[in-house]
């Protein structure tokens, strides 16, 4: 039986053995073989770990050599046969080695070691010397897994023995462990220890370096702390105060622009962009509600900032830019404008050149605008097939109750175009289409849609040329349609056998208010038979028969209907006579204005006239006409009121006015009626 030396070295690493040993149900060595394989394996130079984990007892070291239920170490198979081909080295300096079992004798560096490993508080984590490392000592250079110089786990005499890899470290019980260390007094204590940092996750441990003179036994070195390597990459912190710049003086912050709900500012740098000079006008009423700007010839490098500056604009909500020269640019300018503004209820680009193109981006613009209620393109050039987009349009659009398409080049295609979006539509109130030429299969196909569509409530064809197959197609409609209030058919070839097809749909008809045949070759025949159902129609109030005389028999049966029912008829006179003409300028003003807007005045004084008695008061009547946009000084009604021996509180008969202020005829306010005012 071998005796194993005793030596505190040898008697804890048994210590340590029987307690992994202990693990096991059935023991694998022996005593004896324990000892011999200790000694076998300490001179060969070999030094052992034991693998403790938290997970248990089944789990493998690193390298899946041993664990803690199969505790017997053993050499993997590279280094195995590393030693079989290794040549025997022979030192005379040291003992002789076995050639027979492969043994040799340690070296004081490795005896060292050893002694440190095993002297250190609780199991060794030692595991077997690399034979990397043994291959560069042998050759006289350094492992690639050796430690600097300046630091090792231990000292012996003049060599310094460091461990190779982090299963050589010391923890924080080992490094408090009273235990001593015998080196000599002379040599300079170094170490090196593993301190992992607080703050990182697991696995990234930090160097802490303990370097230190002690000049009592036991006393701990002091530590320094290496940065990690993510600090080394930033480098040290660097704190503004510790510089001293004038950055700031030289680069002054770029003021704070003030909000400008109402788009100045954006118009004067777009202004700017488009090399025009800004304009005054402009600038003063872009926080007014109304902004009419008439005859200013902006064309479209002026329109084009004015559009922008409105894209956002809180404040108006009337445009008015009739005759400006407004040519295609401009036209899609505004377009653009209106597909994002959501406060302008009115436009009006009468008189301009916007042709296809323009007409087509503002058609457009009204499949996704939800608060445009006007737009009054007339005398802007639209054709047949610009017509087509409209009635796309009008079929999605629901907000839409105003739109103006007179003096334009509109012809029988423009109505067969516009018919379907015309019946389909159930916003569109208000629809002029005067001053083109509409004939034959275009009339029939407008009519047509009348008989679906129910909200349409004026309607000018004037001056068109619906002649007898327009009529007779009205005639149709008239019977099933309730909500057409007022009417123009003046100038349009209505003749005696028209007007026949015409009188079938007005006796049918219980919603008619206004029917204007004026300019129209109806003979005395033909106004005899339009005079006809008027006896019995129930809502006609105003019928009218401009630029004709009638012949004193006639004038007797319209004196009859007049005084019968509460019907207005107006004529150019009786036997050719001519009415007396007002001198006064501005009374001849206001004359022409009203012939030539009838239908929007006329709503106007019929709206006023709420209690339906054919009179509103002179304040009515002056509010009515501005807001159709004739505009009056003081000075100019003060005049017109003077010359027409009116007052502001007085009543007039209102259906007068449409022959001229010499037929107008005064109505006093009774007592109440006075007080009120």
């Amino acid at each position: 039986m071998a005796v194993v030396p005793q030596t505190p070295n040898s008697l804890l690493l048994l210590e340590t053995i029987t307690e992994t040993r202990s693990l096991e149900e059935e023991p694998v060595l022996t005593e004896d073989e324990k000892a011999e394989y200790i000694r076998e394996k300490v001179e060969k130079g070999f030094r052992f770990r034991q693998h403790t984990h938290s997970s248990g007892g089944h789990s493998r070291c690193k390298h899946g050599h041993h664990s803690a239920k199969d505790w017997s170490p053993r050499l993997s198979p590279k280094r195995i046969r590393r030693a079989k081909h290794q040549p025997k080295q022979k030192d005379e300096n040291k003992e002789t080695q076995d050639a027979g079992k492969g043994t040799r004798s340690l070296r004081p560096s490795e005896k060292s070691g050893l002694e440190t490993a095993i002297l250190t508080k609780g199991p060794a984590n030692v595991r077997p010397w690399s034979s990397a490392g043994e291959r560069s000592h042998k050759e006289g250079r350094k492992s690639p897994r050796q430690r600097p110089k300046t630091a090792s786990a231990a000292t012996r005499g003049d060599e310094i023995v460091r461990p190779w890899s982090v299963t050589e470290v010391l923890d924080d019980d080992q490094i408090e462990s009273k235990e001593e260390i015998s080196t000599d007094e002379e040599t300079e204590k170094t170490k090196w220890v593993w301190t992992p940092k607080k703050d990182t996750p697991k696995g990234e441990d930090q160097l802490a370096i303990e370097q230190g003179e002690t000049e009592e036994e036991g006393k701990r070195p002091q530590v320094r702390t290496v940065q990690s390597f993510q600090e080394l990459l930033e480098g040290p912190k660097v704190r503004d105060e510790d510089y001293d710049t004038d950055l700031e003086d030289d680069f002054p912050p770029d003021p704070e622009k003030e909000y400008d709900p109402s788009g100045t500012n954006i118009y004067l740098e777009q202004c700017k962009k488009e090399g025009v000079i800004p304009i005054s006008y402009v600038i003063r009423h872009l926080k007014d509600p109304v902004m009419r700007m008439r005859h200013h010839y902006l064309g479209t490098k002026q329109t084009k900032p004015l559009a922008r500056a409105m894209t956002d604009n809180p404040y108006i909500e009337d445009l008015d830019l009739v005759d400006n020269h407004l040519e295609e640019g401009g036209a899609v300018a505004l377009a653009t404008m209106l597909r994002e503004n959501a406060n302008i209820t009115k436009l009006d680009i009468s008189e301009n050149f916007i042709y296809s193109r323009g007409a087509t981006a503002m058609f457009s613009m009204l499949e996704t605008n939800y608060t445009l209620k006007s737009l009054i393109l007339r005398s802007n050039h639209l054709s047949d097939s610009d017509i087509q987009l409209l009635s796309e349009a009008l079929k999605n659009n629901s907000t839409l109750v105003d739109i103006d398409l007179s003096h334009n080049d509109l012809g029988d295609l423009a109505g067969v175009y516009l018919a379907p979006g015309l019946a389909e539509n159930h916003s569109l109130t208000r629809l002029n289409l005067s001053w083109n030429a509409i004939r034959g299969k275009g009339s029939v196909a407008l009519f047509n849609a009348l008989k679906a569509n129910s909200v349409l409530e004026i309607l000018d064809m004037s001056w068109n040329g619906i002649a007898l197959p327009g009529c007779q197609a009205l005639g149709r409609a008239l019977k099933v349609n309730t909500t057409l209030r007022i009417l123009n058919l003046s100038n349009n070839h209505i003749t005696v056998d028209a007007t026949k097809k015409l009188v079938i749909g007005l006796k049918k008809n219980i919603g008619l208010e206004v029917l204007m045949m004026g300019t129209n070759p109806l003979g005395d025949e033909g106004i005899m038979t339009l005079l006809v159902p008027m006896h019995k129609h129930k809502t006609l109030r105003i019928f009218t028969i401009q630029g004709l005389t009638v012949p004193t028999g006639i004038q007797a049966k319209i004196e009859d209907l007049m005084n019968a029912k509460d019907i207005y008829v107006l004529h150019a006179g009786v036997g050719g006579f001519k009415r007396q003409r007002i001198s006064s300028s501005t009374a001849s003003m206001v004359e022409q204005f009203i012939n030539d807007n009838q239908l929007n005045v006329l709503d106007g004084f019929l709206q006023k006239d709420s209690e339906k008695c054919n009179m509103i008061s002179c304040e009515d009547m002056l509010e009515v006409l501005h807001d159709n946009g004739l505009k009056m000084s003081k000075d100019q009604i003060d005049k017109l009121l003077k010359h027409t021996n009116l007052q502001r509180h007085m009543k007039i008969h209102y259906r007068a006015l449409l022959a001229g202020f010499s037929s107008l005829r005064v109505g006093q306010f009774t007592e109440a009626e006075m007080s009120e005012y």
